[in-house]
C-alpha cells in the first residue's frame, strides 16, 4: 500500500476531538469516539503490513514486536518520566499511590483492566488521572499480541476463509458489547473483548482491499466518502456519557472511519480536504497529542484546584501542540529511524525504561504514595483521604440482615444511599449503635430512595428502572420494614423527588404504623480536597476553620424539604453539623476534615456528625435503655 495522506489527515480528525473532549468543552461531549476511529485505522494499517510479509514470506514475530516498540514506547515512557517531577511536587499520597500503579499498568499495557477495577471513564475523578488515557494502548497492545497468531495460522488457507473467521470473530465481539453495554457497561467500555470489534473492522476492510482492485464510481465514492466523515462528525456532537458504550451506537463512528478509508480516494473532495497540510500535519503528531493532553490537563486541573479550563484553553492548546512537536521531533521519528537506533538498542531502551518506571511504580504503591513527603500531623490529616470511599461503605452492608431480637433495643432500620452508609458510620463512631439493632437497605442514589408506585421513567433510564422497582418489591426487605420501630430515610435527595418524599412516607406508615419516622436532608461542607486543607494548615486556625459556601443546589432541596416534610420527622443535617444552611467549615475543632469531596464525610467527620447527633433529645431518648 502506497502512503495515503488522507489517513493521516483522518488521524487529524480522531485526535483533536479527544483533546478538546478532555478539555472539558460541552460541545464537544462525544469527542470520545476519537478512540473509536483509532482503532478502525490502526487494525487497517497493522493488517496490511503483516499481510504484505506474509505473503512475501518475510513476516517475523520479532520484526513485529520491534515495529510496534519503536511506534509506542519511546514516546510513552518519555510522557510518564515526565509526569513523575510534577506528581511528586503536587499530588496527595492518595492520589499519588493512584498514579504509581497507573505507571506500572501503563508500562505494561493492562491500564484499562485497572481503571476499569477503580472507575469509570466519565466521573470526576477520572480527569484529574494523568494516565487515564493509556487504556486504549493496552486495548490495541493486547489485540497486537494475539492478533498475528491468528493471522500466521490462517495464512495457511484461503484468504476468503481468513476474510469469513475475522468476520466472525467482528460480530462476536460486536454482540457481546451491544450485551455488555447495557449488562456490564463500565467493563464493556475498558476491555478488549467487547473493543476487539472496533480493531477487527480495520482489518476487513484490509483483507479485503488486499487482493482487490477496488475501484469504485466517483460519485459513489463522493458520497459515500463524506456519508462517513458526517457518521462521525454526528457522533462528536450527538453522544455525551450517557450513549451505551461501545454498544451499537458507535457503529456509527467505526462505520464512518471505514468508509473514509475505502471511499475517500484521489479525487474525491474529502480526499483533498484529509489530504490538507494542517491535518496532515497534525496527523503525524497525533501519536504525542494523544500522549501529552491527558497529564497536561489533569496535573492543570490539579494543580490550581479546578474542574474547569475553558478560561486557559488556547495557551493551554499551545503548550500541548509545542510539546507534542517536541516529542515526535526528537524521540518518535528517531527511534523509529533504524540507521539511528538499532534493533538491540529500541529493546534495550524498552526493557530499561519500562523496568525503571515500573519499580517507581511499585515503590510508590508499597509507601503509600510516597507519604513520607509529609510531616506527621499532616499525614494524620491525608489519613481521612485515604481510601475515603472504602471507609464510607465500610459497615452499611454487614447489616443488611434481619434485626437482632435478642436484646430489647429499639429497631432502626436505615434506607438510602451513600449518605445512608455515612449515617451509620456516625452511629458507629458516636457509640449510638450500642443501644440499638440495625437494619440496612441500601438503595442506588438515581432511585431518589422513593418508596411509590408510580412509574419513575420520567426521571430515570429506561435501563434502570426495574432494579430501582425491585428495591421495594424485596419480600426480605418489607419484612424488616413491619419489625422496625424507627426508619430513618438519609440519601443525596434529587429536586425531581421531592414532591413525592410525603407520600413515600405515608407508605412507610401504612406497612410500620407504629414506627417513628425520620428524613435526613442532603448535606454539604464545601468542597476542600486534601491539597487545599493541608495548605490551610499553614495559615493558621483561623484559616483552616473558615467557611465556605454550599453549593445551591443543596441549599435550594434542603429548603423544600422543611417545608415539605413535618418538623418532628426531618433533620436537617447542615444546621447541625455548620450552625448555617448557606455556609460551612470543612474543619472539625481538632483540625481535622469532616468530609473528602464536600458531600461524604471522612473517619473524623462521622465521629463530628455522630457526637452532634447524640446531643440531640430524640437519640439521647435512643439511649436510654428501654
Amino acid at each position: 500500500m502506497n502512503y495515503r495522506p488522507e489517513i493521516d489527515g483522518l488521524r487529524a480528525v480522531a485526535v483533536l476531538p479527544v483533546i478538546l473532549f478532555h478539555a472539558g468543552l460541552l460541545i464537544f461531549e462525544g469527542g470520545f469516539v476519537g478512540v473509536d476511529v483509532f482503532f478502525v485505522i490502526s487494525g487497517f494499517l497493522i493488517t496490511n503490513i503483516i499481510l504484505k510479509e506474509l505473503d512475501r514470506n518475510e513476516f517475523s514475530l520479532i520484526s513485529f514486536y520491534e515495529r510496534r516498540a519503536r511506534r509506542i514506547l519511546p514516546a510513552l515512557t518519555t510522557v510518564m518520566i515526565a509526569c513523575i517531577p510534577f506528581t511528586l511536587i503536587w499530588f496527595m499520597p492518595g492520589d499519588m499511590k493512584n498514579f504509581s500503579e497507573s505507571l506500572v499498568s501503563s508500562s505494561l499495557f493492562f491500564s484499562n483492566i485497572l481503571f476499569w477495577r477503580e472507575s469509570g471513564y466519565f466521573e470526576m475523578s477520572s480527569e484529574l488521572k494523568p494516565l487515564i488515557h493509556t487504556w486504549s494502548l493496552a486495548i490495541e497492545e493486547q489485540f497486537y499480541i494475539l492478533f498475528p497468531l491468528l493471522l500466521i495460522t490462517l495464512w495457511k488457507f484461503r484468504e476468503k476463509t481468513l476474510f469469513f473467521v475475522i468476520l466472525l470473530c467482528f460480530f462476536l465481539s460486536f454482540f457481546l458489547a451491544y450485551w455488555g453495554a447495557y449488562n456490564y457497561p463500565t467493563a464493556s467500555f475498558w476491555l478488549l473483548p467487547t473493543r476487539g470489534w472496533e480493531l477487527l473492522l480495520g482489518v476487513l476492510i484490509s483483507i479485503y482491499l488486499f487482493r482487490n482492485n477496488f475501484e469504485p464510481p466517483k460519485k459513489i465514492s463522493q458520497f459515500l466518502s463524506v456519508f462517513g466523515f458526517s457518521l462521525i462528525i454526528f457522533s462528536i456532537l450527538l453522544f455525551d456519557k450517557n450513549t451505551p458504550s461501545p454498544g451499537v451506537f458507535h457503529l456509527a463512528p467505526t462505520l464512518g472511519a471505514g468508509l473514509i478509508i475505502l471511499f475517500a480516494l484521489p479525487g474525491t473532495l474529502l480526499n483533498k480536504f484529509l489530504s490538507s497540510k494542517s491535518l496532515v500535519g497534525v496527523g503525524l503528531i497525533s501519536y504525542s497529542l494523544y500522549l501529552i493532553h491527558q497529564p497536561i490537563f489533569a496535573l492543570t486541573k490539579y494543580r490550581f484546584q479546578t474542574e474547569t479550563i475553558e478560561l486557559y484553553i488556547i495557551p493551554i492548546l499551545a503548550v500541548i501542540f509545542f510539546l507534542a512537536f517536541f516529542n515526535w521531533k526528537f524521540i518518535e521519528k528517531p527511534f523509529r529511524n533504524r540507521s539511528i537506533f538499532s534493533r538491540n538498542q529500541v529493546f534495550k531502551y524498552s526493557f530499561i525504561s519500562i523496568f525503571l518506571i515500573s519499580t517507581f511504580g511499585i515503590f510508590g504503591t508499597i509507601t503509600n504514595g510516597f507519604e513520607q513527603r509529609f510531616n506527621e500531623y499532616e499525614r494524620k490529616v491525608l489519613m481521612q483521604y485515604t481510601d475515603p470511599g472504602k471507609y464510607v461503605n465500610s459497615r452499611f452492608h454487614n447489616f443488611d440482615i434481619n434485626f437482632d431480637d435478642s436484646n430489647e433495643t429499639r429497631n432502626v432500620l436505615i434506607i438510602g444511599d451513600s449518605f445512608a452508609e455515612d449515617l451509620i458510620n456516625a452511629v458507629f463512631e458516636s457509640k449510638i449503635n450500642n443501644y440499638i439493632s440495625i437494619s440496612t437497605k441500601k438503595i442506588q442514589a438515581h432511585c431518589g430512595n422513593l418508596f411509590i408506585k408510580k412509574s419513575l421513567s420520567e426521571y430515570i433510564l429506561p435501563q434502570k428502572i426495574k432494579s430501582c422497582e425491585d428495591n421495594f418489591n424485596d419480600s426480605i426487605f418489607l419484612s424488616r420494614l413491619k419489625d422496625a420501630n424507627e426508619i430513618w430515610l438519609a440519601a443525596s435527595w434529587k429536586e425531581w423527588a421531592l414532591p413525592m418524599i410525603p407520600e413515600s412516607i405515608e407508605n412507610y406508615k401504612k406497612l410500620s404504623p407504629n414506627a417513628n419516622i425520620k428524613v435526613f436532608g442532603r448535606k454539604n461542607f464545601g468542597r476542600r480536597n486534601a491539597n487545599e486543607f493541608i495548605n490551610s494548615l499553614n495559615l493558621g486556625t483561623k484559616a483552616l476553620l473558615s467557611t465556605k459556601p454550599l453549593e445551591e443546589d443543596h441549599i435550594t432541596i434542603n429548603e423544600l424539604m422543611k417545608e415539605m416534610i413535618n418538623e418532628e420527622e426531618f433533620i436537617d443535617v447542615s444546621w447541625l453539623i455548620c450552625n448555617s444552611r448557606t455556609e460551612c467549615s470543612n474543619a472539625t475543632l481538632d483540625g481535622l476534615p469532616i468530609s473528602y469531596d464536600g458531600a461524604h464525610l471522612t473517619q473524623a467527620g462521622a465521629k463530628y456528625f455522630g457526637d452532634k447527633l447524640a446531643e440531640k433529645k430524640y437519640f439521647q431518648s435512643l439511649m436510654k435503655k428501654l
